[in-house]
């Protein structure tokens, strides 16, 4: 549900996120690792949302049912106790942003005639950073619905989109209509280890999960009906997001691979080879992916995509119209967004 939300100034164009069912993944958490992970990675990679608040709604509200007034009503829990977010798992809501001119990544591969020119680069803008913080950070259900490709100019206008290695070197470049949202974080792996300043009531996964089963009487059978099924790890033997896993992410291509039926540029049989297994980034010479990092850095593999993007990109955005460049660093540095001729009209 797409509602305006406006917090210390802030306004912004957010989606309510609301679930009803017991088994649904539990909101407090995908908030908390929006709110106090995510979030210090929007400013270095245009690849997450933003994650807002957490709320409370009355009982019996659902999303095909609230109304004005519901929203007027609903009270911010952030500071909410596990044990109660188990006891209140079906009223909870998150709010979160929402990009207007967006498509999942399914809906673009489906009706989109030609996506060969952009299908690489597309992934490239999401593998560069999960490469940076493999150590830190699994999404865990990563696939073409989790990720929305947003537009932000209309007509043939597009981005310039420069990545940068720690020298400040751009390793590689590419013109794109869209950037990529990775969207949905009530699965993922977190360490907050990856920041260095802050103090936080969790640190990682293990201390949520853990504050989970130490309240059994409001979080029974380590709340696996309260939303956190995915967290205890019953989901699947591999997927556990208490722990780092450097190829599970790849699922991505997987997916991709399987909407696509294998009808792009550059075949997959590597993706048969992947391995789930949290320490695999031992690196290859022939293009086989293992890791998330191995995307952007099995030269093998990214010949193969800088001569896609050689061969089509360029001769898909040979008419169109430069609106902005980005540069997007990997030192920890802010990404830039800075609007050309183009872009300002």
């Amino acid at each position: 549900m797409k509602v305006n939300y406006e917090n210390a100034g802030v306004h912004a164009c957010t989606v309510l996120k609301i679930n009803g069912r017991n088994e649904a993944d539990n909101l407090y958490y995908e908030w908390y690792v929006g709110k106090h992970f995510i979030n210090h990675l929007t400013k270095l990679f245009p690849c997450f949302v933003e994650t807002y608040g957490l709320y409370k709604l009355n009982a019996g509200v659902t999303a095909k049912t609230i109304t004005k007034k519901d929203l007027n009503e609903m009270t911010n829990v952030e500071n909410i106790s596990i044990g109660d977010t188990c006891k209140f798992n079906k009223q909870l809501a998150l709010v979160c942003q929402y990009y207007e001119d967006s498509v999942t990544f399914t809906t673009y591969i489906r009706k989109v005639d030609d996506v060969y020119p952009n299908i690489y680069n597309l992934l490239y803008q999401v593998f560069f950073a999960l490469s940076l913080i493999k150590n830190y950070y699994t999404h865990y259900d990563l696939h073409t619905n989790n990720v929305i490709l947003y537009k932000p100019f209309s007509y043939k206008r597009y981005i310039t989109m420069n990545y940068h290695a720690p020298s400040g070197k751009i390793v590689y470049s590419f013109k794109s209509e869209y950037i990529c949202k990775i969207i949905d974080y009530g699965r993922n792996y977190f360490d907050t280890l990856l920041f260095k300043n802050g103090t936080r009531k969790f640190k990682n996964s293990s201390e949520i999960l853990q504050a989970v089963v130490n309240e059994p009487k409001l979080c029974p059978n380590n709340g696996i009906n309260k939303g956190y099924e995915s967290l205890s790890g019953a989901l699947h033997p591999h997927f556990k997001p208490t722990r780092r896993n450097m190829g599970a992410d790849l699922f991505l291509m997987k997916d991709l691979y399987y909407e696509m039926g294998n009808n792009l540029p550059i075949k997959y049989p590597f993706l048969d080879n992947i391995r789930f297994s949290p320490e695999d980034c031992k690196p290859h010479k022939t293009p086989i992916l293992t890791c998330v990092s191995d995307y952007c850095s099995n030269k093998a593999f990214m010949n193969k995509v800088r001569q896609i993007n050689a061969q089509l990109t360029e001769k898909y955005y040979a008419t169109w119209t430069e609106a902005a460049v980005m540069n997007i660093y990997s030192d920890g540095k802010p990404y830039t967004f800075e609007l050309t001729g183009a872009g300002a009209a």
